[in-house]
């Protein structure tokens, strides 16, 4: 198995920088701030099982824990608007730019203020939104990302590409062909400008 594995490296030719540190930290604060919202917002969700309880109590009650899903919450903001800055200022960050745009989500930080203005009902409705979404999130990351990231047969025990950001000629090919056609595209636009220049 290990002789099979070496030949497989062997195999998978020149690396390749997919994602920069830019956007490597960015995928650090946000996987931290959503790991920290989904350990902090399920007990809310489910404050009846005996798993919530613990890691309600592991906070130090129900409004240590609140605020502690609050400052995942700052986080995830701040990763958005560090985003959005990236996104104007860099090359990369407007070719992505319609792959993550921020949506407005403060309503139930503000709920006494929001009640002033709205009847109760509209945030009872966001209340279920925030909490059937985040639901919907937090099973496609754990059983899609997760999976096809760290557990998949091909890439067990997990992939260090949110680390390091490279990956293998030969991943690319298989998971992001598109992708390699444009990169060796821009290098041989480079290296063409460079030639005439």
């Amino acid at each position: 198995q290990e002789a099979r594995k070496v030949e497989r490296h062997a195999e998978e030719g020149e690396t390749y920088l997919r994602f920069n540190r830019n956007f490597r930290f960015q995928h650090m604060v946000m996987f931290s701030s959503v790991i920290l919202l989904i350990i902090t917002g399920m007990p809310l969700k489910f404050p009846n099982f005996i798993l919530s309880r613990f890691v309600i109590n592991f906070w130090g009650g129900i409004q240590y824990s609140t605020i502690v899903h609050r400052i995942g919450a700052g986080m995830l903001i701040y990763f958005m608007v560090h985003h959005f800055i990236y996104t104007i200022l860099t090359r990369d960050g407007r070719r992505d730019f319609w792959l993550l745009i921020p949506k407005p989500g403060l309503f139930l930080w503000f709920e006494t203020d929001v009640l002033r203005f709205l009847p109760k009902y509209a945030l009872d409705v966001a209340h279920e939104m925030h909490s059937d979404e985040a639901m919907l999130a937090t099973l496609a990351i754990v059983i899609w990302h997760f999976y096809n990231v760290h557990f998949n047969p091909d890439r067990f025990p997990g992939t260090l590409l949110w680390w390091h950001g490279r990956m293998s000629e030969h991943e690319m090919k298989e998971e992001h062909p598109l992708e390699l056609e444009e990169i060796v595209a821009r290098r041989a636009r480079e290296s063409a400008e460079g030639t005439n220049g």
